[in-house]
Formats: structure tokens, sequence, C-alpha cells
């Protein structure tokens, strides 16, 4: 009986052991060594269940870590080797899954790091996981089960193929529920029902301890029978299963999966997952991909032939993609990302290496390629009529998306000056299948200069692509091919970056090339620092560095269509009129007089349309999500808002959308609540044409329904920007109580004005064009005051009314019932007659004081004594008036002393009576000075007995107001009298 390999395959899974036998001690010792990694894996990816990493380092390596040499043992029956504590296969040798170089997408850890260290193992294993899980629609341990079996290198195909990686992850399941296992390496018991999960029958077969199995079934020695069960397909994790209907596809009948096709639908997703399902439309796909988002719906089995590409069918995949061959919009950043997840995960499930793609350019016809590439596009096989996908599907973006993960770093040159080979070397060819670079980088080097000495390479099959820059994102100088050599070439950035593609078959000699750089700085510098911000579906904001006046910047989407240049004298740029949901390339160069530079590149992707988005920019373009040259979308409803600095004045150039399916809602204002303006809902063919905002802001909402696009629409608007504001005059006070003599301060709170003029009737001064004057009122009352503000967007005038209040300063003043005193009856009786004060403070001049209104006080002690009453006011500060008293002893006494001096009036504003009561006749002298003692005036008097009256006006001797002394002399005595002079 010939025993085929599905057979074989189980057969092994039950005979063979691993070459390295399970001993508990073993387990014991690698699971001390290894707990940390697992640990650290389960801190980071939470979601998978503790135990499962060990479960499957269990079923492969017993917790062991493989590391192969020479004199490894090999299999007994030539099963390809696992590497590492996940036991990955590298090699499984065109039937076993590479899930070596899988998990190394997935991750994005490399294969040889899987291979060798197992920290990164068990990580990588883990980031895996958890990538597939997320995408899974299952539930519980369905979804982990599944997730077990896309990560397995063991096909699925068969029956018996079914079984033997039903029977791996029953060893898995099984290690889980050990309750040894379980404290051991920390996990809880899961508690899983493994009938329900294998099913009942399933499960009887799996945990038998003898299996018969053949050609016709597998069967336990119990008589229980393993069936294939029949459950939706789970090829890709994450997809939807909607099985197309059993007459559109059929078996494989034993051909190995080899090629990938790449279609597109040429109408919509749902109408294909609809027309798969009809029983006599004979035609299906293994994958339909939604446009808006990638979604992907899977219809036939990986395993089974569905029908797409006519003759090649039996050992292809085909992929329907939502979009039309001719028409640009169609082919999303989301569709391409879903599309390269679908097909890497296809290429490692059946040993498809990615370089054997397609790279392009895209054509518009039918060009049969050869088998070496092995995932094309439909209008690529032989025997075909279709063109699809067509002219609009970036081959050389699906070819990037399908090859960056696992391409090689570049092989990095920093020498200033040398000489490089292609990977042959001097004298040998270049490989197969190649797909290296070679970074040109000298520290500080300002140019490279490379010279291609030979060049040789497979006409139109191998290429070589040169960058100025260290990216392919930088200034592409050319792709070449066959015998024409590129010459000799600088690059301004100070880098070269080498690209090199061979594809499956003849090799070359290659190339050989010297180059040189240097230091010294350009003319012209090459921009830098370049990266984007703000990225909207339909807009960008572009930033870099430069010390040039201009710069020329240049975009296009990843299709091809040529660049779109603009010059802009800023180092940022906000595009506008994107195309959601795509990837664009940019690059800047610096304009210097006659010169310009390279250019320096990068790139973004816009996201999808969906929630609501706004663009702050003064000017710019605005169109649908389709861009310049696509169309929208179905199903899309989404708000975008326009915010400028002034008044939006919008031009529509042209509109076509699907009349009263597809509307688009314009409202005057920064929402939806906004009014609308007059025509709004537009539709069809009759678009908003001209208008203009009443403020700064526009919001448009668009919606389409599930059917039936258009070329949508183009518009350009602008803002008027904004000229200069109108002043607002206004202003407040410091103060409207004030103390007389006192000035308020008008503070200016006006605003957008330069200049001011001031009309304070009243006041002094009564006008001033001081920004914030001081201003003197006299008197309490109620002022109208009249500011005019005046600045570049005009003038603006206020009349305001201020109440001042003006309150009055205290006048401190006192008689006393006499200024000569004897002691012992030396008593000073003061009498208070100040004004406009509350508070007062007497100094009696010997020390003592008092607060009292009207006090007393007795001397004991003969002399002249100064008495000082200050005079406080509330609010007005205070006031002083002196008196100045003369203490006598009575035996001091003589009958020619003059026995009273009295003046009237005190304080005076002017003319002052002088009154004498004397008992001595002749000759004396009345002397005023100030309060230092200097002598103002003096006057002979020629005294008679009895009362002398004699008169001072302070108005003729020219004195400022003030205290002043008037003292009394004559031959025996002397007597001094304070006098207080106001104006």
């Amino acid at each position: 009986m010939r025993i085929n390999k599905a057979l074989l395959l189980a057969m092994i899974i039950f005979a063979c052991l691993p070459a390295f036998s399970f001993d508990h001690r073993i387990v014991a010792s690698e699971s001390t060594e290894y707990k940390q990694y697992f640990n650290s894996a389960y801190e980071n990816y939470p979601e998978i269940p503790r135990g499962v990493l060990e479960a499957v380092s269990f079923s492969y390596t017993r917790l062991q870590h493989h590391d192969y040499n020479e004199s490894s043992p090999k299999s007994c029956s030539g099963v390809p080797r696992t590497y590492g504590i996940m036991g990955l296969t590298e090699n499984g040798k065109g039937y076993f899954k590479n899930n070596l170089k899988y998990v190394a997408v997935l991750s994005g850890i490399s294969k040889q790091e899987l291979m060798t260290d197992p920290e990164l193992a068990i990580f990588g294993y883990a980031k895996a996981y958890s990538a597939l899980l997320k995408k899974s629609s299952d539930k519980g341990w369905v979804k982990h089960a599944n997730v077990l079996r896309t990560l397995s290198e063991l096909p699925q195909n068969t029956i018996q193929q079914d079984f033997a990686l039903n029977s791996q992850l029953y060893v898995m399941f099984w290690f889980l529920q050990q309750e040894e296992f379980q404290s051991r390496f920390g996990f809880p018991n899961h508690e899983i029902d493994l009938s329900a999960l294998f099913g009942k029958e399933n499960y009887k077969v799996l945990s038998a301890r003898n299996v018969s199995i053949s050609d016709e079934g597998i069967k336990s020695s119990g008589g229980s029978n393993y069936s294939k069960v029949s459950r939706h397909c789970s090829d890709y994790p994450g997809s939807i299963w909607v099985a197309a209907d059993a007459s559109n596809f059929s078996s494989r009948a034993g051909t190995s999966i080899s090629a990938i096709t790449i279609h597109d639908i040429e109408g919509t997703y749902a109408g294909a997952i609809s027309w798969f399902q009809n029983p006599i439309s004979n035609v299906s796909a293994h994958y339909c991909l939604r446009s808006i988002d990638g979604q992907v719906t899977q219809m036939v089995c990986e395993s089974d032939k569905a029908w797409h590409v006519g003759t090649e069918n039996p050992y292809t995949v085909g992929l329907e993609h939502e979009g039309k061959a001719d028409y640009e919009g169609w082919y999303t950043e989301a569709m391409y990302q879903s599309s390269a997840s679908v097909c890497l995960n296809t290429m490692n499930n059946y040993g498809i290496d990615p370089l054997r793609s397609h790279q392009g350019p895209p054509e518009y016809g039918i060009n049969i390629l050869g088998s070496c590439i092995k995932l094309k596009g439909h209008q690529h096989f032989s025997g075909t009529s279709h063109r699809d996908p067509g002219l609009n599907w970036d081959w050389a973006y699906f070819y990037r998306l399908l090859n960056d993960g696992t391409t090689p770093s570049p092989i990095s040159i920093t020498s200033s000056s040398g000489t490089i080979h292609d990977s042959g070397g001097a004298s040998g060819n270049y490989g197969d299948d190649e797909r290296l670079y070679w970074l040109i980088e000298p520290p500080g080097a300002t140019s490279v200069t490379i010279s291609f000495t030979s060049f040789d390479l497979e006409l139109n099959w191998d290429y070589m692509y040169l960058y100025d820059g260290n990216s392919v994102y930088d200034d592409l100088i050319g792709v070449y091919t066959g015998t024409s050599t590129p010459g000799t070439i600088t690059a301004e950035s100070g880098s070269v970056l080498i690209e090199f593609r061979s594809d499956c078959a003849t090799t070359n000699p290659g190339w050989t090339a010297s180059y040189t750089s240097s230091t010294a700085p350009l003319s012209c510098p090459v921009p830098s620092g370049l990266y984007q911000t703000g990225i909207l579906p339909v807009s960008a904001s572009l930033h870099w560095s430069g010390s040039a006046a201009n710069y020329l910047l240049r975009y296009r989407d990843h299709t091809y269509n040529p660049w779109s240049y603009l010059t802009v004298a800023d180092t940022l740029e906000v595009l506008t009129g994107l195309s959601s949901n795509s990837e664009y390339y940019w690059g800047v160069a610096s304009i210097c007089g006659t010169d310009t530079s390279s250019f320096a590149g990068s790139m973004f992707t816009t996201p999808a349309i969906s929630t609501p988005f706004t663009i702050s920019k003064c000017d710019g373009t605005f169109r649908d999500s389709g861009g310049p040259m696509g169309v929208y979308m179905n199903s899309e409803d989404y708000t975008c808002t326009i915010d400028a600095t002034g008044p939006i004045t919008m031009s529509f150039a042209s509109f076509a959308i699907e009349n009263s399916y597809d509307f688009l809602y314009v409202y005057d204002g920064p929402t939806t609540a906004s009014p609308q303006i007059i025509g709004s809902p537009f539709t069809g063919l009759v678009g908003p044409g001209s208008f203009t905002s009443s403020g700064n802001s526009i919001t448009f909402r668009f919606t389409s329904d599930n059917r039936t696009t258009d070329s949508g629409w183009e518009a350009e608007w602008d803002c008027t920007p904004p000229g200069p504001s109108i002043p607002t005059a206004s202003f407040t006070t410091s103060s409207t109580t004030i103390c007389y003599g006192d000035s308020i301060q008008l503070v200016n709170t006006s605003v957008d004005a330069d200049t001011y003029n001031w009309v304070i009737p009243g006041a002094s001064p009564t006008t001033s064009s001081q920004t914030d004057p001081w201003v003197l009122f006299a008197t309490s009352g109620s002022y109208s005051i009249e500011l005019i503000a005046s600045g570049a967007g005009g003038s603006d005038t206020l009349m305001q009314t201020v109440n001042v209040t003006v309150l009055p300063n205290p006048a401190a003043s006192f008689t006393e019932n006499a200024d000569t005193l004897f002691v012992p009856s030396a008593t000073l009786y003061l009498t208070n007659t100040s004004t406009d004060a509350s508070t007062y403070y007497w100094d009696f001049g010997d020390g003592s004081s008092s607060t009292d209104v009207n006090p007393w006080h007795n001397y004991s002690t003969p002399g002249q004594y100064t008495v000082l009453l200050v005079a406080y006011s509330s609010s007005c500060g205070n006031d002083s008036a002196f008196l100045t008293v003369e203490v006598f002893s009575a035996a001091d006494i003589h009958e020619e002393q003059i026995v009273d001096f009295q003046i009237s009036p005190n304080p005076t504003i002017g003319e002052t009576s002088i009154t004498l009561n004397s008992r001595y006749s002749g000759h004396s002298e009345l002397i005023l000075t100030d309060t230092e003692g200097r002598i103002i005036r003096v006057k002979p008097l020629q005294l008679q007995p009895g009362k002398n009256t004699f008169l001072i006006d302070f108005n003729e001797l020219g004195l400022a107001a003030g205290n002043y002394f008037l003292r009394l002399s004559t031959n025996s005595s002397q007597t001094t009298r304070p006098i207080v002079f106001r104006k």
C-alpha cells in the first residue's frame, strides 16, 4: 500500500520522539532558566492565557532551546528541524509551512534572533500570537485553538493532515490540564472542555492510546472514527467567512499552491460576495477585500480550487479587490495593507517567496509574465482575456509592502572613498531573488560622487535603483537595467542609497563602482529634518529645515500620477485636496538664485475618512475623498470644517455625484448646527457654485449610499485677510474719591488703538493726548469725560460720566487760656478749633502728650515749651498747629514785665492784631522769625503803660504760608508767641 505524505506525517506524530526526550528534571531546570522570559511575555501581552506559551514550547522542544551544529542528530524520517525554544520551522521542504518566517514577519524580530535568542524567541512568538488574536472573531478557547493552528507549521487540507495538526494541539491542551505543570509554571487551571473543543468523537480518537491510521480513515481502538470537522476556514485570521456556493469551486486534486492572483471585482465588495453564492455564476475567489477599510471575507478555503483565473486555477489563490480597473480611488491604503497581509499569510503557508512578486510598472492591457513571478495580476496569466487590476494598481508600492518587513538592513559604507561591488564581488555574478541595499554615507559629507566602471544586469528583469539620500523616499536619481551604465553621478545630500533587485533566474556579472566624497559646504544646501504633522484625510502639514529664501516642493500619491510642484517661501506648507486613505511621497529642494539643490524626501499616509475633521488654512483645494483623479466611495458619511482667519470664498469648478442618493450639505459656520446656504443639500450635477461665508468657517457634510459613485467635486477657497481692527475706546479711573489737591489717573483700556484724545471739562488740565493722563478736580461732582481712541482701523469715541468726591483736608487750630503761666499754678487749658479732623494728638513739649479733643496740662517747671497739635482726617492725612508757652516762677516777676501778649486772629490769612497790656513804658522790639529762628522782620515799638495795639500784614511781607514766631523784646525780658499764616 502506498502511503502519502499526510499519512506518513500522522504516523510520525505518534511513532517518533523528538530529538530531546522528555525528562521532568529537565523541565524543572529549563522552567527556572526561562521563567522570567515567559512572565515578561505575559506582562506585555496579557490577552494570552498564562501557560499557553509554555504549552507550545513543551509540545515542540520540551522547554529546551534547540541550537544545532554539524554533529546534531537528524530526524529518523527526515522531518524538518525546528529551531529555538518555540520550535519554529525554517525550511518546511515544500510541505510544512515555514512558520519561522511567518513569526518573524508578524513580530518584526529577525529569523536569526528567533533561532538563537530564547528571550526574543518567546517574546516574538507572543507578539505574533497577540497580533493574530486581535484579528480573530472567534470566541473562547476556539479562538486560541485557531490561532495555534495558524501559527503551526502543519498543513490541514486532508483528514490525515487535520488529525496530525489537532494531535499537536491536543498535546498543548493536555499540558494546560496537568496539575503538576500548573504548579510548576504558575498558571491556573483553565478548565478547558476538550471534548467540546475537538468534538466528542474526535476527542476520543485524539486521547486514545492506540489509533489506526490509513488512507481510508482514522479510528481509535475503541472504534471511534475521526472526522474533519465541517467548519469555516480560518486560513487568514480575522477574515469573515461566507462560503461560496459549492457549485462554484472544486478540489485542487493534489496540486500544490504556488502562486497568487490579484483581481479587481469591477463592481462592489457586497456584489461580489453575493455573486459568488449564486449557483449559476460558475465563478469564485478565495478572498474578497473591501475598498474603504480593507475588510476581508474568505469564501473558498485555500485548500480548495476557486474558479477565478481559468486554466491557472489549480495552483493559485485568488484575491478579488473592490474596484474598477479604469477608475482611480478604489485601491485605498487600507485595502493595500490588508491585501498585503493576506498575501503574506498565504505565501508563508505555502513557501512562496515575496521577492517573486511583480514589481510593475502598472499596465493597461494584458501582459503575460513568466512562471518566475509568483504574485501577479489577472492580466499577467496565460490564457486570460481580462486586464485587471489594470493601470491604477501600484505594483511598486505593493512590492514594498510585501518585502520591506524582511528586507535586510542596508550595507553601511562610511569611508570617505572606496570601491563597491554587487553581492558576487569583483569577479562573480550576483544571486537570484536578491533585494539588497548599500548606503554610502561618509560622516560629515556634503556630497558623494559615484562612478560605475562596469554594469551588466539581466535586461528588464533585474534592476538597480539609485537615491540621492539615505532612504527610498529621497530623490530617485534613476532606475537602471541591462548594460546601460548609470555613469558618474553626484549626490548633493551627502548620501547615496543603492537598491538592487534580481528575479528568480539568470544572473549576470553585476556592477562595480568607485566613489569619493566631499565635506566642502554646498553653495545650495539640501533641506533636512523633514517631518509631517496634522495629517487629515485630505490634508497634511509638511515641515523641514533650511536656510534658503525659497523652496521647491513636490508631492504625489502612490499611484503613477506625476509630481505636483509648488514654490514656497517658508519651511512649512499645508497641502490640501489630497486623496483619503492614500500614501503620499513628497520632497523639497532649496532654491538659491539660479541654482536648485537635490530633493530631500519623505512620505506619509492619509487616513480613511470617518470622523469629523477640520482644516485650518486661509486658502486651498477642497475635493471629495477620491482626490484629483479618483471617485468617492460608497457608504461615506463625514464632516469637514474649513477654518480661516476671515470670510471664506468657495468656488466649485466641478460637481458630479449620484443624483438624489448622494448629498453634499454646506453650512455657513463651524458646525452642522449652523444655517445651511441657499440650495443645500446639493446632489446630481448642480453644485454650490461660488459663495462667501458670513464668518470665518464653512462646514461640509457628505453622504453617499451603498452603490453608484461618481467623480465628486473640486473647489478652491480663499479667505479675505482681516484688515485692521476698529478700535474700541474704554477707560477706568484710579479712584473717584480723592482728597482736596490730589489727582485722578484715567486708566486707558482701549484696544486696537495707538493715539488718544481726552476732553475733561471741569478738570485741570481740561484736555490731554497722553495714554493715561493725571487730572485734578477741585470740587465734588459728576464730570462727563470724552475719549477718542484712534488706530489703523479708524477711531472710536466714548463719553463716560465719572462721579468724583473731593474730601476736604484737615485744618489744625486751637486757642489757649494764656501763653504765660506761673508755677505753681501753671495750668494750660486748650480749646480745639480744628476742622475736618476726627482724631488728635497733643504734645505739650515737656514729654507729656494727650489724644483728647480739648485737653489741659499743668507745667511744674519754669521754661519755654512748644505745644504741638496734630489733627488727623480718616481719609486725607493730617495738619499741625503750634503754641509757645512761657512758664515762670512767681519769684521772677518784675513790675516792668509785660503781663499780657495776645495775637488775633491766629491763624491768619494776612493782617493780624497784636495787643500788649504793659506795666512798662519805654522802647521795645517786635521780632518775626521762621521756625528755624531766622529773623524775617524787626518792628521797633514805643510801649505805653496799659493797652498797646499794633498791626502786621503778612501779605505785604510776601511770606509763604506756614508757621512763624513773634517775639517781644524789652530791656529786661522777652516773650515769644507762635503764629500761623494761611493764604
